[in-house]
């Protein structure tokens, strides 16, 4: 079985992207648990959000909740398209809140994967994966920022 991460034909990361105060120069994925990959930003003019939900049982894909900034489950609500900032909620929860700089950079400033089963959440100066927490780190030239389990 292969380790790679199947990712959308129009998916182009950041150059650079600063994830809750962490930056990632050239970092293909921020995360990738048990195989699947829960979120995507994408470069374009503005940034372009893939969202996924863990699936119920271990083996099962995940569930697709945002597609290229389309919401594709009635609970997620994704606004600001067009702007160069977008917000996503879930569930009246925000989930994520990025914005394209003048520079080109892309930055998240909030951060919260609690409601899509995860325990990821960060806001703009530090990032808790599970129990760790990442502050001013920067990761450059890797494929996933961060892997977890199989």
């Amino acid at each position: 079985m292969s380790s790679e991460v199947q990712v959308p034909k129009n998916y182009q990361p950041p150059h650079k992207l600063v994830l809750c105060g962490n930056t990632l120069i050239n970092v293909h994925i921020p995360f990738k648990l048990d195989g699947g990959v829960p979120l995507l930003i994408g470069a374009n003019a503005e940034p372009q959000i893939w969202l996924n939900a863990r699936p119920p049982k271990p083996g099962m894909p995940w569930l697709p909740l945002i597609r290229q900034n389309r919401t594709l489950h009635d609970a997620v609500k994704v606004s600001g398209i067009g702007t160069g900032s977008i917000t996503v909620e879930a569930q009246g929860a925000t989930v994520l809140v990025i914005a394209k700089q003048q520079d080109g950079t892309f930055e998240v400033t909030t951060l919260d994967l609690r409601p899509m089963g995860l325990n990821i959440y960060g806001d703009s100066t530090e990032l808790t994966v599970g129990t760790q927490k990442l502050a001013s780190n920067t990761f450059e030239n890797v494929h996933v920022m961060m892997a977890i389990g199989g």
